[in-house]
């Protein structure tokens, strides 16, 4: 097995030394544990041997490198890019994964396997896997991706020294966008994996030929692209665990209904979708339109002073040449483009911050006696980086395309929001003296007008909200049927995935077993991840109760 997954330098330094018993290595000092690394060294030949083992025409394994605790090497996959058609016959794009080995756990004869993403406002799924050579033990680790100062760090915390192998297939496709994560790897589409972004789509010369080509960027072939790499990467293609974060969620409902022989366990946080044939975003935007309105309630509750401040940025930008103000990007700031900062703002733990904050600087200072109040610099450049549809049109492009199965979403949420009585009405409000409501996550047709890097995008995403052949992303009659232990953490308040729509999916899905919650936002992985995994791991293990 080390031979396999881990350099051989480190390999033949290891064997070296008499194995420690489990015992003592669990309680053993990490600096004792460090020196084991570099007893003896080998040749930039036999490293690279090792990586080019595992290499195939689809599948190229990269060098060995380090971080403290932690060894690491990248792969990447050439899969196809439809695999509903002859493999030789689809074009091809690249899947990345990063292989991480744990130096403390050499000697342990557990291998775990993580095809991971998270966190956040990011799109993710994370799929955790054991498999034992001995009687199972109880894996309790604490796999956290946080950000900070727009870096994804990952940081891995072993309560037991049991892990002996990380795999991880990284995925950040931003589902919700966040303005502090790059990010630097992902799933199709996204990261390092094809990244479609605002310059690579202009290859594809007509909106009809861009749409045929995203559209096979949905959780399906995200499904197809897991089992691709994990029949080649696990050893013996043995079967995994995942966990999915709210579309990662999604993505693992997915993959227990069409793939469930490659699932050891699954665990799902804040992503148990809607299920139903025929189905489209229309039933999703209803349901959460009032979560939506109690979180707008619940914000202004926190800063009432911003009912106010939100009043007069939407007064001055309605009362603005054109109905708005230019942004840095080149894109068009009005009311109604005001309002999407509640995508992000409204239902994580941190976002009400990160809202008031930014309208804490909404207008620059009066320097000189009469001058014109005008808004700042500050707070448009900070509105372009909150939303980054320029890094990521992706986003834009498919959302409502993830509730779709044989049927078109036909810009879903612009029109349910039509059917609020004017209670999104930001204009309306600010002269009414009501508090401007932020809407939640949607995209409208009008975002590819306003957002500068969305427009020659236009066209293409009219043809994918008319598009009506979508093919089925879940298998009702499969998830009645499901054998794989699923267990699944469900915020109560959850603003982006309605309690009582992922309520009705629970119910068919045989042998789920719900946490449900008020404690935590969407963004409890995040927040509180280490009880978030516990919990979840402890239902799992038996280690908690059926009822």
């Amino acid at each position: 097995m080390l031979a396999t997954h881990a350099p051989p330098s480190l390999i033949t330094s290891l064997l070296c030394l008499p194995p420690p018993p489990l015992s003592s290595l669990r309680t053993l000092p990490l600096f004792h544990i460090a020196k084991f690394r570099c007893f003896r060294t080998e040749t930039a030949m036999s490293v690279q041997t090792a990586a080019s083992a595992v290499s195939s025409p689809d599948h190229a394994a990269g060098k060995w490198f380090s971080v403290p605790e932690l060894r690491l090497r990248d792969h990447r996959f050439t899969v196809p890019l439809d695999y509903s058609v002859d493999r030789t016959a689809s074009p091809k794009i690249s899947v990345f994964a990063r292989e991480v080995v744990s130096v403390i756990n050499l000697f342990v004869k557990l291998r775990v396997q993580i095809f991971a993403e998270v966190v956040d406002h990011i799109c993710v799924l994370l799929c955790l896997v054991a498999k034992k050579m001995e009687e199972r033990e109880r894996i309790e680790t604490l796999f956290t991706i946080y950000t900070a100062k727009k870096k994804a760090l990952i940081n891995l915390v072993k309560k037991n020294n049991n892990c002996h192998t990380y795999y991880i297939y990284k995925v950040d496709l931003d589902l919700r966008p966040p303005d502090q994560l790059n990010p630097v790897d992902g799933y199709r589409g996204t990261g390092l994996s094809t990244p479609l972004t605002a310059s690579s789509l202009l290859q594809l010369k007509s909106e009809e030929k861009l749409a045929d080509y995203v559209k096979h960027f949905r959780a399906d072939n995200i499904v197809n692209d897991a089992e691709f790499i994990r029949v080649r990467l696990v050893p013996d293609a043995a079967p995994w665990t995942i966990l999915g974060q709210s579309f990662g969620g999604f993505c693992a409902v997915t993959y227990l209904s069409f793939a469930p022989q490659g699932l050891k366990q699954v665990l799902l946080t804040g992503g148990i979708p809607p299920i139903g044939n025929g189905f489209t975003g229309d039933v999703v935007y209803r349901a959460c339109s009032e979560q939506i309105i109690i979180q707008n309630e619940k914000y202004y509750k926190r800063y009432p002073e911003d009912i106010e401040v939100v009043r007069e940025v939407v007064n001055y930008l309605s009362e603005s040449e054109g109905g708005g103000v230019p942004l840095p990007s080149g894109g068009f700031l009005t009311p109604k483009g005001l309002q999407t900062l509640g995508l992000s703002g409204l239902g994580s733990s941190a976002g009400f911050e990160r809202l008031h904050y930014m309208f804490e600087r909404a207008w620059d200072p009066i320097i000189v006696p009469g001058a014109r109040k005008e808004i700042s610099y500050y707070f448009l450049d900070a509105f372009d980086k909150w939303s980054s549809f320029d890094t990521n049109p992706l986003f834009a492009l498919l959302h409502e395309s993830i509730y779709c199965q044989g049927a078109s979403s036909r810009w879903s949420a612009h029109r349910i929001r039509a059917e609020d009585e004017g209670k999104f009405d930001a204009v309306q409000a600010a002269k009414e003296g009501r508090p401007v409501l932020f809407t939640g996550e949607m995209i409208f047709p009008w975002m590819f007008d306003e957002i500068h890097a969305l427009r020659k995008f236009k066209g293409a995403s009219h043809v994918l909200a008319e598009k009506k052949d979508w093919p089925p992303l879940y298998n009702i009659d499969a998830l009645k049927n499901n054998k794989v232990p699923v267990a699944a953490a469900v915020y109560y308040e959850d603003m982006y995935v309605n309690f009582k729509l992922a309520m009705e999916t629970a119910s068919q899905i045989a042998g789920i077993r719900l946490w449900i919650t008020n404690e935590f936002m969407h963004s409890g992985l995040r927040d509180a991840g280490s009880q978030v995994f516990d919990h979840l791991m402890g239902m799992l293990d038996g280690k908690k109760p059926l009822f």
